[in-house]
């Protein structure tokens, strides 16, 4: 999708959230109203009302949209000082709304914009297409619940998603996709295949089961192997004091994700990121021009805290570890190192087949350092993505505080996008936490620093992948790699044998010794998603293998136990 059409659609959907709010409120003319943005493939507004929608009410706050696109109304932006605005919005029963303006006033704001459509009027930065009619076709989802700002505190409100695109067809083919995606849902899978659950005790946070985890252990492994020598693996405390986050930058510009820790009079915080104490151990000793680059890997747990109603499985959770790396180095040799780690970072979605999207984050409207070192950095980037010949999308205005970055995002079978690989150049953190090494002249400078994940959270990327697959992780990274099924209580013994052979040979193996019908048995291993169903009987035994059957119902008759036991180490060892 072009930047513009992207522009345009984002547009569309604001307008959408829009004339969804204006439907609620002549349906619902008490309503109060919280915040109503675009997010990925549709829109959300959040609602303060006295009874709970239901389904049936969506389809009724569906029809009076369609009756209010009609009227072809225009979307009339006006601009109106902040106490004024403030008044009408208290006039006008909206405690939302006059919160939001105080909070623009606190920040200086004189002025607040509006936007006026039909006979509703919404405080907005916009933008929005000209008139209704300039909406696509549309779709309400969903209700789930919210709080207010996110915090579990303030006022619980209803949060109504919906959809819009430019065409029916697209609006078909995302609803099939959503269709698909229920069948698909990690969540479900993963309670289906023992790999882990969610409690309510501890909110947007996995519980690992030993099959689960070890999927978690299988990509460590395979980043630790991609890393090679190159990087030496670190490990760093996850309670720090907040004089290490004002230092970093984090305090000012990212403490409303970072969790608080109080303990008695003294204030911590939970780390969002390892990068601040990468620079730590880099800064502990003295370091010279010949030890740059240097690479530290650190895969500690970390914790985020969001909005509350944008938490989902494993895709977002609070607490999550991510295959980090920080390259600390000259800003010369930048360019070198950013052209390596996007090899690998194809590399690695090649593993998996999914498809590569490389996007370039650019300056945000708050952030560290000097504009002229934004675009050396934002420069460096751009060249590095063209000596690559890779076609990018440009991002404006969404990198983080301390450096521009190129997110990667990921294409999986159902055409869905997941940003998932991070490369960012920090120029801003070393030069704040003091950062030093002795160049060729024997002068101190600073260096910088690359931010660089491939996987990305491995929470998310397990949630990806188990939805990419449908479960049907490839061999390598199976859990259960193959099931023995032996087909009468008389051929257990011989089953067990080779069961315990696969298991000495490094093969995850299951053995079947229940009291159910052999097709029962291959049914169940099917639904687990087990590559290798090996079934024994007579005939099997005498031959010294098994029957093997593959998970998608392929037959490979009766292969000799070392033929078996060769292929799936083949498999496991190429990562097929």
């Amino acid at each position: 999708m072009s930047e513009s059409k992207h522009s345009h659609l984002e547009a569309m959907r604001h307008s959408a959230a829009h004339l969804m709010a204006a439907a609620i409120q002549s349906l619902y003319p008490k309503v109060k109203f919280g915040v109503g943005p675009v997010i990925e493939d549709g829109f959300y507004y959040d609602v303060d009302l006295d009874e709970n929608l239901t389904p049936k009410d969506l389809e009724k706050i569906e029809r009076r949209m369609q009756e209010i696109q009609k009227d072809d109304d225009p979307f009339v932006r006006s601009e109106i000082p902040v106490d004024v605005a403030e008044g009408n919005a208290e006039k006008l029963g909206q405690p939302y709304k006059v919160e939001l303006i105080s909070d623009l006033a606190k920040k200086g704001e004189k002025k607040v914009s509006f936007y006026q459509t039909g006979d509703f009027l919404d405080l907005c930065a916009g933008p929005h297409v000209g008139r209704t009619s300039e909406i696509g076709p549309f779709k309400l989802l969903s209700v789930s619940t919210a709080y207010w700002q996110g915090d579990q505190s303030r006022a619980q409100l209803q949060r109504v998603y919906g959809t819009a695109w430019e065409t029916k067809d697209e609006l078909a083919q995302y609803l099939e996709r959503l269709e698909e995606a229920k069948l698909r849902d990690h969540k479900k899978i993963g309670a289906d295949l023992d790999l882990y659950h969610f409690e309510e005790y501890s909110p947007a946070a996995a519980y690992w089961h030993p099959k689960g985890l070890l999927i978690y252990r299988e990509l460590e492994r395979y980043v630790r192997e991609i890393e090679g020598d190159k990087y030496q693996e670190i490990k760093v405390p996850e309670l720090v004091t907040p004089d290490l986050f004002k230092r970093s930058g984090h305090l000012e510009f990212y403490r409303d994700s970072m969790f608080r820790v109080q303990d008695g009079e003294k204030e911590y915080y939970l780390k969002p990121m390892n990068c601040p104490e990468t620079l730590l151990i880099f800064k502990s000793r003295k370091r010279s021009y010949r030890d740059l680059p240097m690479r530290l890997s650190c895969k500690d747990t970390l914790h985020r805290t969001e909005k509350s109603g944008v938490f989902h499985g494993l895709t977002r959770v609070k607490e999550f570890e991510q295959d980090d790396g920080h390259i600390i180095c000259t800003l010369e040799q930048a360019g070198g190192e950013f052209a390596d780690l996007i090899e690998e970072t194809k590399l690695v979605h090649r593993q998996f087949g999914l498809k590569s999207i490389f996007k370039l984050a650019t300056r945000p409207y708050n952030f560290m350092g000097e504009k002229p070192d934004w675009d050396r950095a934002e420069k460096i980037l751009r060249e590095v993505l063209s000596a690559a010949k890779i076609g990018y999308d440009v991002k404006e205005g969404d990198a983080t505080f301390y450096g521009p970055k190129i997110d990667v995002y990921v294409e999986d079978a159902m055409g869905r996008q997941w940003q998932l690989t991070t490369l960012q150049l920090d120029l801003n953190q070393p030069a704040g936490l003091g950062a030093k090494f002795t160049d060729t002249d024997g002068t101190e400078k600073t260096p910088v620093m690359i931010h660089r994940a491939l996987l990305g959270s491995i929470e998310r990327f397990i949630g990806v992948i188990v939805e990419h697959y449908n479960g049907s992780l490839p061999t390598w990274l199976a859990p259960v790699q193959a099931v023995l099924i032996p087909i009468t209580d008389a051929h257990s013994a011989y089953a067990t044998n080779l069961y315990q052979e696969l298991q000495g040979d490094g093969i995850r193996a299951e053995i079947d010794l229940r009291g159910e019908k052999m097709g029962a048995k291959i049914r169940d291993a099917q639904l687990q998603k087990i590559p290798y169903m090996l079934i024994v009987g007579d005939r099997e035994i005498q031959a010294k293998g098994a029957a093997v059957r593959l998970r998608d119902g392929t037959d490979l008759k009766t292969l000799p136990k070392d033929e078996i036991i060769a292929r799936i180490t083949k498999e496991t060892k190429e990562r097929s």
